[in-house]
């Protein structure tokens, strides 16, 4: 049955196209499962640990696209779904209706996670920062 089925409670985040600086395998890592007690991560091809800097810069980096995506995109009339033409108009010009955002802002509770847990100094700092301004 459905109930019976396992479903794991942790949130993860899986970082595409990771490449080891060893061997230069390429691979999808998913940060929160494939971390070794000593809290790294290897590579499945050579078993040389992967760059934690290097994931960290990529994560820093994903979390400014994220918050610049939420940023930079349109605003909808929620009745009749015309694109917002001018900054500060309140309501549709064709039919008043209130304007809206196309998508929520994408939550960065994993990434909050993954840097206290990874002891990531400045990806906790980057999304300590990017949280209030969102």
């Amino acid at each position: 049955s459905e109930s019976a089925r396992f479903v794991n409670p942790c949130a993860t985040y899986v970082l595409p196209d990771v490449v080891c600086g060893f061997c230069s395998h390429c691979c999808e890592l998913d940060l929160c499962r494939d971390a070794t007690e000593q809290r790294e991560w290897v590579c499945a091809f050579c078993a040389n640990a992967h760059d934690a800097e290097e994931i960290e810069r990529r994560l820093v980096e994903i979390a400014h696209l994220r918050t610049l995506s939420f940023q930079m995109q349109d605003v909808e009339c929620g009745k009749c779904g015309i694109v917002q033409r001018r900054n500060l108009e309140r309501r549709c010009q064709e039919c008043a209706g209130a304007f809206k955002l196309r998508k929520p802002a994408q939550p960065l509770d994993t990434f909050e996670s993954i840097a206290d847990f990874f002891q990531m100094p400045i990806l906790a700092e980057t999304v300590a920062w990017l949280k209030v301004r969102m």
